[in-house]
């Protein structure tokens, strides 16, 4: 499997317009229900509306954004069901990968394990990015076991939606940061080749993150409605 399997080399300008308008809408700072007008968000990218507007539509197609017939697409709030049933898909991905062949190897990366203090307080915004950039590394590697592209995909793209809500549950509810904890433990138990453990502390991990959903998302709705910020200021 190659690299430029998974990432292309030389995406177009409705490539790259997907990638931008998508990495500004997971920040979650712009106010749900707002209009995407695809001239404003062409002019601020400097391009044409026509990749705009094929970017708009694959946004749609993928049920980032909304469409409303008549006023055209519309960014979403997050929403508790689809976050929580992205979490669900990552852990039925990962004991896919990891059962597919018990004794491959797995590769450590406890150098980008975050050594912060714990149950005090929350992180700050450096830290839980790094906290964040640990978690979603372990799962690309549990990901990569499966030899799958399509799983490997549907995994980073887990990853993209999740990492500023991740983030967020750092930053504001230092409980979580145990969660990461755990993931450390499920890494050890990966390494030393103790498949049953590790499938049971992931298990455990995500069901209890979905447990904590709700008030994050209540909360970051709620921020990014206080804040009303253009989606096109974000890019």
């Amino acid at each position: 499997m190659q690299d430029s399997d998974l990432y292309p080399t030389a995406p177009d300008k409705a490539a790259e317009a997907y990638h931008r308008i998508k990495a500004a809408l997971y920040r979650h700072r712009h106010r749900p229900g707002a209009f995407l007008n695809i001239r404003v968000l062409a002019a601020k990218m400097r391009v044409s509306p026509t990749p705009v507007r094929e970017a708009l539509i694959r946004l749609a197609d993928e049920d980032i954004i909304g469409f409303t017939r008549g006023r055209g697409y519309v960014a979403k709030a997050l929403d508790l069901e689809e976050v929580a049933g992205d979490y669900e898909m990552a852990l039925t991905m990962a004991r896919l990968a990891i059962e597919r062949d018990p004794s491959a190897p797995f590769e450590s990366i406890s150098d980008l394990r975050p050594d912060f203090a714990t149950d005090v307080r929350g992180l700050d915004e450096a830290e839980a990015a790094l906290a964040a950039s640990y978690v979603e590394n372990l799962y690309d590697r549990i990901a990569i076991l499966s030899g799958n592209i399509r799983l490997i995909r549907n995994m980073r793209q887990f990853s993209d939606r999740t990492t500023h809500i991740r983030q967020f549950g750092l930053m504001s509810a230092p409980p979580f940061f145990s969660l990461v904890n755990r993931m450390s433990m499920f890494e050890d138990a990966m390494i030393a080749g103790n498949r049953t453990a590790a499938i049971a502390i992931l298990e455990d991990q995500i069901r209890r993150k979905i447990g904590g959903l709700q008030d994050l998302i209540k909360e970051l709705n709620l921020r990014a409605q206080q804040a009303r910020v253009p989606l096109e200021d974000l890019l």
